[in-house]
């Protein structure tokens, strides 16, 4: 169970960012929603964090990327969090993935299991994946091209697989948002409970950031557990947000999301698939 936030923005103009990283920070270390889903009544994502984003200085990329096995509220992680802030600041557009996780029992643990996963996609792009949820990864790991589900989580495995599909899909059509399309909707197929990431694609040495929202019992889930596994969306001129619930509760003003795909860009939030 853990916790993600996904946004696009043009910091130079506006610096709406950093109050929601500052509410996922609150959120990982505080999280109401979990406390009452729990039954250990833990409260913390304390498992390790990770960002990965792509900055554009003019029209030049910058990429960001690091993650850590120490808590996101850790005194150390605040400081680093506090250098990204004042480097972001200097681009004109932001496209930025983060992730807290909450590592479950039966999976891999240390920081190379920290969110994003980050895969090659041919010798032309590259991506970057967070998840909250859990895919069949005894299954899915032979559609991976991996040799075994046990070295790494189920998380990492649908990134891999992501890339695997992308990259033929590509040769085949070209067309990035397409074949993140049909990547997710084959995805789909292997979920067990839920499918809620960020998604950040260079391909090109062009950014494409993209959320989904799914959970396969959605509509039977108990009160307080449909409300932890919801996404919520923000967006005004410059800036644009999925996150998680919790996010929510810290910052206030979101508003619920479908379950989808969605394409998000600064000051837009466009879906581009339905799931059901």
């Amino acid at each position: 169970m853990c916790r993600i936030l996904v946004i696009a923005n043009r910091p130079r103009v506006d610096d709406k960012y950093v109050e929601f990283i500052n509410a996922f920070i609150k959120a990982s270390e505080n999280d109401v929603y979990l406390e009452k889903i729990s039954r250990s009544g833990r409260k913390s994502h304390s498992d390790g964090w990770g960002l990965a984003g792509i900055g554009l200085v003019d029209v030049h990329p910058v990429i960001l990327y690091y993650k850590t096995i120490l808590p996101i509220y850790h005194s150390v992680s605040r400081e680093i969090l506090n250098l990204f802030n004042t480097r972001i600041k200097r681009y004109n557009e932001l496209f930025l993935v983060l992730h807290v996780r909450l590592s479950s029992i039966k999976e891999p643990y240390g920081e190379k299991y920290v969110h994003p996963f980050e895969v090659k996609i041919s010798k032309r792009g590259i991506l970057w994946f967070i998840h909250n949820g859990e895919v069949d990864k005894t299954t899915l790991y032979r559609e991976a091209g991996v040799e075994s589900p046990y070295y790494y989580t189920d998380s990492w495995i649908a990134a891999l697989y992501l890339a695997k599909y992308m990259e033929k899909c590509i040769a085949r059509v070209d067309d990035v948002e397409n074949c993140v399309v049909e990547a997710y909707n084959k995805l789909l197929e292997y979920v067990v409970t839920a499918l809620n990431t960020g998604l950040l694609v260079f391909y090109d040495n062009q950014p494409f950031l993209y959320a989904s929202f799914y959970h396969r019992e959605y509509n039977k889930l108990e009160h307080e557990r449909k409300i932890y596994y919801q996404l919520r969306m923000y967006r005004e001129r410059e800036t644009s947000v999925i996150a998680s619930s919790t996010i929510d509760y810290y910052i206030g003003g979101m508003e619920e999301a479908e379950q989808g795909l969605y394409r998000v860009l600064p000051g837009k939030i466009i879906k581009i698939a339905n799931f059901t």
